[in-house]
């Protein structure tokens, strides 16, 4: 994964616009032929959402969402998810060799220890990628833990978080669908979904596009 220009320096190329896309190639040719097939199931889910829960921008930060998914493919949607956070960035291929051949062929994984992705509604207008940071909380016990951040998309009306175990301290009402690793990519089935919803100010990009708001 990663796409490599013809000076083999590795990089971004413009893409085209797409509704609920990236404007942007980020994997080799070939990488992005076996990662397309999850294009669909991405785009089905992101138009869902814009559609059938119109009341997002009503709710409040910290508030539950609840919808269905019917017939669909949950191992196909957590792999496009997990490609565009692979081709973000460089380090999770060399870290998590096993969740990168699966995003690849497609095939059941038991997702490694310590390694979760986080979903939840996003009420925010404003999209944003991060590629990969850490933060320190110091507790009031003494105690201190760090938080992994290696990738976050607010991509409305949807945000992901790829984190640590910790992750779930500061997002305590993101749905964890690591667990959809488990599943073929093409094995269908009816998903329920539960999302705590999020503003702008929830978010560890939010100064960044604070700047481009301004």
């Amino acid at each position: 994964m990663g796409y490599r220009n013809t000076d083999g320096i590795a990089g971004a190329q413009p893409g085209s616009p797409r509704e609920g896309g990236a404007f942007a190639w980020l994997l080799c040719e070939t990488c992005n032929g076996l990662t397309g097939r999850y294009d669909e199931d991405f785009i089905k889910w992101w138009t869902l959402m814009v559609i059938d829960w119109p009341n997002i921008d009503a709710l409040h930060s910290g508030e539950m969402r609840i919808g269905s998914f019917r017939n669909a493919r949950p191992g196909a949607f957590v792999r496009s998810v997990l490609g565009g956070m692979f081709a973000f960035n460089p380090t999770l291929r060399e870290r998590f060799p096993s969740v990168a051949s699966a995003i690849l062929t497609g095939d059941r994984l038991v997702p490694p220890t310590d390694f979760r992705l986080l979903f939840s509604a996003y009420r925010g207008s404003v999209r944003g990628v991060l590629g990969m940071m850490a933060a320190i909380t110091q507790w009031p016990d003494g105690r201190a833990s760090m938080t992994c951040m290696d990738g976050e998309w607010a991509w409305p009306p949807m945000h992901f978080m790829l984190t640590n175990d910790e992750g779930r301290v500061l997002w305590p009402n993101a749905m964890d669908i690591t667990p959809w690793l488990r599943d073929l990519y093409a094995t269908r089935r009816d998903v329920t979904v539960t999302l705590g919803v999020l503003d702008l100010h929830d978010l560890h990009m939010a100064r960044f596009m604070r700047r481009e708001t301004d």
